[in-house]
């Protein structure tokens, strides 16, 4: 039997997904009076329910996303799916995770409505961060910031993990989550308690620029996550510890490498390989900024780079550690796919194959050819897009100019 009624915890959500949808549809409230005043439509979108239930069924429909009567995320089945997966997560339990994931996936699919296609939405996303680190794109997921406070759990968490997953990747927007984060009170609740929000908070404290907080937080956390035998949330404390540090104290930096590397060596193999690779690529990162070329090397070369995504540096960063150590003839340049990657990464990328096909083949650079390739893809050596390569880029622009007496190269290098 239908069920004829709206719920309000569901009408809190729907004035913030008519809201969200009018505007990506392109409507004014001028277009909507014929269904209802525009007074109450501000109503509406500004998170006030309103009693007949028939407009909501109305609105969403001219808009194009009907509401499905016949079936309620909030209640029954579907909402204790909903607090296993919030507990199975919270423990990173990978396998029954996976499980309860993708029922709740067709689940969604079958019972198709506008809440159930957010939360599919939602889930979707979290399945490619949690299990292969597909980071969002801001834009991608910046309408749940309207819907957040309104999610039930673990959607509400898991909502909020990717819009700050998704902001660090995108630092000119990164300030509206701070924003958002901070007038909602969204870590109200007790984080010592709660795997998932231990994360995000340590996350919040860095993006924010908190960062003796944020490394007092994650030693603490690592701690609790020992003593609750949770290896692979400490992994993620330790690759966290490591960025902290790299940012704030570089004088705690030899204290923390032999902490992490205690803990790899005593944990590998009961900890899951895409969290051990984590660590490993962030101390890969750590040791090329002090030119450890050596070190560089040996904790990148195990890992099947051709194989995770959002790479490329660490390629650069390896075959780059090879031509310090005059190991030409193990350079590595076997990705099979460039397409995700951007088209600066790409250009630096190629540089230093064209670079390193010379050395390999015990030939004389041809520097003249770099500088063309340089001039040809200028945009791309701008030094402040490449973060920890950007050292790297001005000590071969500087080699490029000293060998071909091309000054033109001084604006790139900015000297």
């Amino acid at each position: 039997m239908e069920r004829l009624d709206i719920t309000e915890q569901e009408k809190r959500l729907l004035n913030a997904i008519i809201h969200i949808e009018r505007v990506r549809a392109g409507y004014k409230q001028i277009e909507l009076e014929h269904i209802c005043s525009r007074a109450t439509l501000n109503k509406i979108e500004k998170n006030k329910c309103i009693v007949n239930d028939e407009l909501y069924d109305v609105l969403l429909n001219f808009i194009g996303i009907p509401f499905n009567y016949s079936h309620s995320c909030f209640e029954g089945e579907f909402k204790l799916k909903l607090d296993t997966l919030y507990k199975e997560m919270s423990y990173y339990n990978l396998d029954s995770t996976r499980k309860i994931m993708d029922q709740l996936i067709i689940d969604l699919i079958k019972n198709n409505g506008v809440i159930e296609q957010y939360y599919l939405d939602i889930l979707i996303a979290v399945r490619e961060q949690f299990f292969y680190d597909k980071q969002p794109n801001f834009e991608d997921c910046e309408y749940l910031l309207e819907l957040i406070p309104y999610l039930p759990e673990p959607m509400k968490t898991n909502a909020r993990y990717l819009m700050i997953q998704s902001s660090g990747y995108e630092y000119l927007k990164v300030a509206d989550l701070i924003e958002f984060t901070e007038k909602s009170n969204l870590f109200d609740e007790n984080i010592e308690q709660n795997p998932i929000l231990r994360s995000e908070y340590l996350d919040y404290l860095f993006f924010t620029n908190k960062l003796l907080s944020a490394y007092d937080f994650c030693k603490e956390s690592i701690k609790y996550y020992r003593d609750c035998g949770m290896l692979n949330r400490q992994c993620d404390m330790y690759k966290r510890l490591l960025l902290i540090t790299l940012n704030s104290s570089s004088s705690q930096m030899d204290e923390v490498i032999n902490s992490v590397n205690e803990f790899l060596l005593e944990n590998g193999d009961g900890i899951n390989e895409l969290k051990k690779v984590q660590v490993q690529l962030q101390l890969g990162i750590i040791y090329f900024k002090f030119h450890d070329y050596s070190a560089t090397y040996e904790v990148l070369k195990d890992i099947d780079l051709a194989k995770y995504k959002k790479v490329l540096p660490h390629k650069i960063m390896m075959n780059y550690s090879l031509e310090k150590l005059n190991r030409y003839s193990e350079f590595d340049y076997n990705l099979q796919s460039l397409d995700e990657y951007r088209e600066s990464q790409i250009d630096l990328y190629n540089y230093f194959r064209i670079k390193h096909t010379y050395l390999q083949n015990r030939e004389d650079i041809d520097y003249d050819s770099l500088e063309q390739y340089v001039l040809s893809h200028k945009d791309s050596f701008t030094i402040t897009i490449h973060s920890v390569l950007s050292n790297v880029i001005v000590e071969e622009l500087k080699g490029i100019m000293q060998k071909t007496k091309k000054y033109w190269l001084k604006k790139l290098i900015q000297i």
